[in-house]
């Protein structure tokens, strides 16, 4: 079963997979969430990447972008002190922070939580499924209808091999005492 901060990383996962919906991706369920937790990462006090600011109402934004990776839907803005910044709108699939009211920020924000590297857990989910139909087999009716499970398995297989060679691999920078600040 999806634990419920696995929602929307499984949603992109099941469009990266079965973009038409006909695969029946929702029998899965288990299966996804071990996906993405085999494939997920804690960042402690991870880096902001970029910061916007609204020039005329002093709102900000704030990226933590990673290429490949969807936040989890609890991970956190923090400020110096490890406290969670409120009234902040998080974007988990673009990771980006947005302030909800002017704030004058004297320190670089970090987050804190855990992403999914989405295209590995992708591609774990579309081999997956591709054994699935590859158990059954392809044949003929007695009418001389032609069924074939094959063609499904290429494409899955296809694009197993396509997230996989796609997909970063990823480091992320420790922060240590003297970069915190």
């Amino acid at each position: 079963m999806l634990r419920s901060n696995q929602t929307t990383a499984a949603g992109v996962l099941r469009r990266k997979v079965d973009p038409g919906g006909r695969l029946g991706l929702d029998d899965h369920a288990d299966a996804i969430s071990e996906a993405l937790v085999k494939h997920e990462m804690r960042i402690n006090c991870g880096r902001v990447t970029r910061e916007y600011v609204n020039t005329t109402t002093d709102v900000r934004a704030f990226d933590a972008v990673l290429g490949g990776v969807v936040w989890d839907d609890t991970t956190v803005l923090e400020d110096n002190d490890g406290a969670t910044v409120t009234g902040v709108t998080f974007d988990p699939v673009r990771g980006r922070w947005t302030v909800d009211t002017p704030a004058v920020f004297t320190y670089t924000p970090t987050v804190t939580g855990y992403a999914y590297m989405v295209d590995h857990a992708a591609a774990d989910i579309a081999e997956m499924v591709a054994t699935d139909l590859g158990a059954g087999s392809d044949f003929t009716t007695a009418g001389g209808e032609s069924f074939t499970r094959s063609g499904p398995v290429e494409r899955l297989l296809e694009t197993a091999r396509r997230l996989r060679a796609g997909a970063p691999l990823h480091t992320v920078p420790v922060n240590t005492p003297s970069n915190l600040r």
